[in-house]
């Protein structure tokens, strides 16, 4: 999954849009076929925003993050949820807002300020990687 979130923003970055938008949507229907982690099912939605907003289809974009949000929220405020999971979960809905708050924003600024941001963003998108498995096996949020 980390791999094609890479490989997604490796094509943002050389300006292929519809590439990145293709394989993120990939990457989001995998996900909801193996029930990713909220944290790793909402770096696809991020990703695929940042794609949509690059091609100036904002409300796509705003919806890409919405439906991030929308995955993180269940598991917000968990009971026995260990301390890292909370901080994975509270720094990509963090992410997410932010995003989603600087879509009207996006529509003034220069592709080249546009695409320093997604490559700033994308690595804070680290937090999650490798965590996954966690995710997968915690009782408290299945």
């Amino acid at each position: 999954m980390m791999r094609s979130v890479e490989n997604a923003r490796v094509a943002l970055e050389d300006g292929d849009a519809d590439k990145a938008i293709k394989m993120m949507i990939s990457a989001d229907q995998l996900c909801a076929r193996v029930v990713a982690p909220p944290t790793i099912h909402g770096l696809a939605m991020r990703v695929i925003s940042d794609a949509y907003v690059a091609k100036g289809e904002l409300a796509d974009a705003k919806k890409a993050l919405q439906k991030g949000l929308d995955l993180c929220k269940p598991h917000d405020g968990k009971a026995g949820m260990p301390e890292f999971m909370r901080q994975d979960l509270n720094g990509r809905m963090g992410d997410l807002l932010m995003a989603l708050g600087d879509i009207p924003r996006s529509t003034q600024a220069s592709s080249r300020s546009r695409m320093a941001s997604v490559i700033t963003k994308s690595r804070m998108g680290g937090l999650a990687s490798g965590r996954g498995s966690w995710w997968a096996r915690c009782s408290t949020c299945k």
